[in-house]
């Protein structure tokens, strides 16, 4: 039974002369125009006037093709002889089927499909099984990998914002921004920013294939930003802009013997070809929007359509920032479709545009470009809309991308009819789809409730407790701004690196703290008086005695902070004294036992004790951002961390307790954030560091059987820390080591200059750089472009001296700011005095020394 297929809604063109417009009403035998190999496809067409009667009389041609040169099927028609009239035919292998109708355009003025110059149709056979032209290069990642790497190490980003005060609001801020990328280019684009903290859902878009995009969406809640492709900045009338959209292609293309710039260079090579440094520049223009404290990265997505859609493909499949990505009608896709049954290659069609001499070097360029094989590496939830009748981007080669995606949460719309453009349904659907809050998001508050269901701000759970029990693996904890939390967080690993388990803020005002203070209650009955030498105490594990943390019953103090002041003065038992001054403190993990004059109750307002605590323990994919850590003896964060972020943070008022087990059981320990071995993909981005017992960031591990990799430390500041940044292993097996990894960018101020100094025994290593028993082969490490103000000791600590400072350590372009005879480094012997000397100079001459002002 045959079975009506929806009729296009096209606009008639009008009528010239004497022609006669003329409508076609497409029907098929399987309504949603999807057959199997060897199934034949019956078309009924049926022709009317404007007046929307049939005609009666006329001449048209049929044709049925593969969406290439191989004709199916091809028929005359008289309409005298019968209207509607039919036409069929077979097809044996997975592909699409095209029906083109043509006529005596002299006598009539013919429909045409939306995007397109002449009326098609299309029909689909068995299209899940449609592969692309060419197979996937061996190298393609490692390509892609080594281009970002190489442009992000030798062109810096060089962000640049142009505020546009016309199209600004108290909601919003727009921008004019631009990227440098390869070859002296840069790319263009805007940016719309709501004003606030956010975090804003990101939408973010290329172009379809033209002059370019003359602005981005306007929004106070939504941050957008749309590139384009182009190397020059939108200008602001019209014929400027088709001006320059002409002078490029006379730059790029006419000198390589094609006609637009997206067919020129790929004969060259792949670093020639006009995408290439497109591509890497918004490809940056991305990762440093994702890095902005205002982004909602659980809601980065990304829509663009044709040349747009292409992109998409690229950008989704190399970046893999973005949760959510529609694709309509892609171009740049299946760009050597024509090797499979000579059917049409996607749109630019840049083998075909080249010279017949250089389309051999073209053909082996355009995989590293084609659609297809970064539609191979998305895992995203990702929406395809193909036209089953778009003659630009071929729907084979959008269904060959679309067979190769690998993610679980993938659809493919069919745009039946359809031409190279959009049905508004489909854009209203999809961006109905992509702006759906994110899953797994879970709000906190002081006024929560730990019964409500955590979903939205108003109903919001209360505690640290209800976090680490009930957030899911791979969802988002949101704090309320100016809220404080008591305890620490258990996150839940991530499942992949597309979907981290997330801790970030929400609201107004200043960043939540997670705070680990136990608070003695303002009450002299929680104290008990010793009877002897002023020495006051008061059970650590009687929570009735405290408020804050209750998270933990650890006796090992770290400091007490007092009305404000911390005192850090820890006498130990072993050390056969006792504490003699005002709030000097011992403890036995039961009882804290504290000098006082008086009751401490009656001698302070607010006594807080940091007791031994791992704030954020790690875990795999995570991310922590816009969140104050303070008050714990132990560490920020620490252990074994696999892809874990922490930006925006505040790690303060850390450290002092004493680690069991190590030295003459006197040691006391206490870091920002503490990598052990085995840990990659670590990145700490504009933190901050103050008042800790020991560094602010350090990876460590006796006897490491793991190395620790590509791990970052940058734009942060360290400040009244006794270390910024070390390095510990000992013992390392071969091959074992620091590999990759970076501080840059960074303000270390007034390094060993708060608390812990005073009350440290080992006051030698007190540095910014302190390299602790490095007995390692492998130290991949860059120290470049930081600032080091007012150290208390000297620049760096290297335990064996100086002159073992392995030359992969690589110390260069740094300010540093202090005395300037003081020496580079703690000496330790003469027997090494040249060495030390020779290396010294080499680190002198590779960073800038300036005298300190007083």
């Amino acid at each position: 039974m045959k079975k009506i297929v929806l009729a296009l809604g096209l606009a008639v063109a009008l009528a010239a002369g004497a022609a006669v417009p003329v409508q076609f009403k497409v029907e098929t035998d399987h309504a949603d125009c999807l057959y199997r190999c060897g199934e034949k496809a019956l078309f009924t067409i049926t022709v009317t006037g404007k007046n929307g009667k049939k005609l009666s009389e006329g001449h048209f041609t049929a044709k049925l093709d593969n969406f290439g040169a191989k004709v199916l099927a091809e028929k005359e028609v008289d309409l005298a002889q019968g209207n509607p009239f039919t036409v069929a035919a077979v097809k044996d292998t997975p592909g699409f089927m095209r029906l083109s109708i043509g006529a005596d355009t002299q006598a009539f003025t013919l429909p045409k499909t939306a995007g397109q110059g002449a009326f098609h149709w299309g029909v689909a056979y068995e299209p899940e099984k449609i592969r692309p032209g060419a197979e996937n290069p061996a190298d393609f990642d490692s390509f892609w990998a080594d281009a970002v790497r190489k442009l992000d190490e030798t062109v810096p980003e060089d962000a640049q914002l142009e505020k546009i005060g016309a199209k600004s609001t108290a909601g919003h801020t727009y921008y004019r921004i631009s990227f440098a990328s390869y070859g002296g280019r840069r790319v263009w684009g805007w940016l719309n920013m709501p004003t606030g903290r956010g975090p804003f859902p990101v939408r973010v878009s290329v172009p379809g294939a033209g002059i370019g995009a003359q602005g981005t969406g306007v929004s106070d809640s939504e941050i957008t930003l749309t590139m384009n492709v182009h190397s020059y900045p939108q200008p602001d009338t019209d014929a400027a802009r088709q001006a320059a959209y002409k002078a490029q292609d006379e730059k790029y293309a006419a000198p390589r013997g094609v006609a637009r710039y997206c067919q020129a260079g790929i004969h060259l090579s792949r670093e020639d070809y006009f995408y290439y440094a497109s591509l890497l520049g918004i490809n940056r223009a991305v990762n440093w929007l994702w890095l902005q404290p205002q982004t909602d990265r659980r809601n980065f997505t990304y829509s663009g359509t044709s040349q747009g859609g292409g992109f998409g493909f690229m950008l989704t499949g190399l970046n893999g920032r973005f949760t959510k990505s529609c694709i309509f009608v892609p171009a740049i896709t299946d760009l050597l479709g024509s090797r499979q049954e000579n059917r049409q290659s996607g749109w630019p069609r840049i083998i075909e545009a080249q010279q017949p001499e250089n389309r051999a070097v073209a053909e082996k360029n355009a995989p590293y470009f084609d659609g297809v094989n970064f539609a191979a590496r998305i895992t995203c939830p990702v929406r395809v809309v193909v036209g089953f009748a778009d003659c630009v981007c071929a729907p084979a080669g959008v269904y060959a991308a679309y067979n190769l995606i690998p993610s679980k949460d993938k659809q493919i719309i069919h745009g039946i009819g359809m031409g190279h453009g959009v049905y508004p349904k489909f854009y209203n659907e999809l961006g109905k789809w992509q702006r759906e809050q994110a899953g797994g998001v879970r709000y906190f508050s002081n006024a929560g409730d730990d019964a409500a269901d955590g979903l939205t701000p108003a109903t919001a759970w209360r505690t640290l407790e209800k976090l680490a029990k009930d957030l899911p693996a791979g969802g988002e904890a949101r704090l309320r701004r100016g809220d404080v939390f008591f305890g620490r967080v258990n996150l839940k690993s991530g499942p992949d690196a597309a979907h981290s388990t997330v801790l970030s803020a929400y609201g107004e005002g200043a960043a939540p703290e997670i705070c680990a203070y136990k608070i003695a209650k303002a009450d002299p009955s929680v104290w008990t008086f010793t009877g002897t030498n002023n020495l006051w105490r008061i059970g650590l594990a009687d929570d009735s005695k405290f408020d804050g943390n209750h998270m933990t019953k650890d006796g090992n103090v770290g400091f007490l902070k007092v009305d404000g002041r911390i005192f850090g003065r820890k006498i130990f038992a072993k050390s056969g004294k006792l504490p003699e001054r005002q709030w000097d403190f011992m403890d036995d993990h039961r009882f804290l036992t504290v000098w006082s004059a008086d009751n401490p109750a009656r001698l302070a307002k607010d006594i807080r004790i940091a007791p031994n605590m791992g704030v954020i323990p790690f875990k795999r994919h995570v991310e922590v951002r816009d969140v104050v850590v303070r008050g714990t003896g132990g560490h920020g964060a620490n252990g074994v961390g696999f892809d874990v972020r922490f930006f925006d943070c505040g790690f303060f008022e850390i450290g002092g307790s004493h680690l069991g087990g190590h030295g003459n059981g006197m040691t006391r320990y206490g870091n920002g954030v503490e990598c052990w071995a085995g840990s990659s993909d670590v990145q700490v981005r504009r933190c901050a560091f103050a008042e800790i017992y020991d560094v602010g960031f350090t990876m460590q591990g006796p006897n490491p059987s793991r190395s620790w990799e590509n791990t970052h430390v940058t734009d942060c500041t360290f400040t009244n820390c006794t270390q910024c940044y070390e390095l510990w292993a000992t013992k390392c097996r071969p091959g074992i080591g620091m590999k990759g990894c970076t501080f840059l960018r960074n303000r270390c101020v007034d390094t060993a200059r708060g608390w812990a100094f005073d009350v440290r025994p080992d006051k030698a290593n007190a540095t910014p750089l302190l390299m602790y028993n490095m007995q390692t082969e492998v130290c991949d490490i860059l120290v470049k472009d930081n600032v080091f103000v007012n150290s208390r000791g000297t620049l760096i600590f290297k335990s064996g001296g100086l002159a073992e400072l392995p030359e992969t350590y690589r110390i260069v372009d740094n300010t540093i700011v202090g005395p300037l005879d003081r020496p580079l480094a703690y000496c330790v012997g003469k027997d090494k005095a040249a060495a030390e000397a020779a290396r010294a100079k080499t680190i002198r001459a590779a960073n800038n020394f300036l005298a300190q002002e007083r």
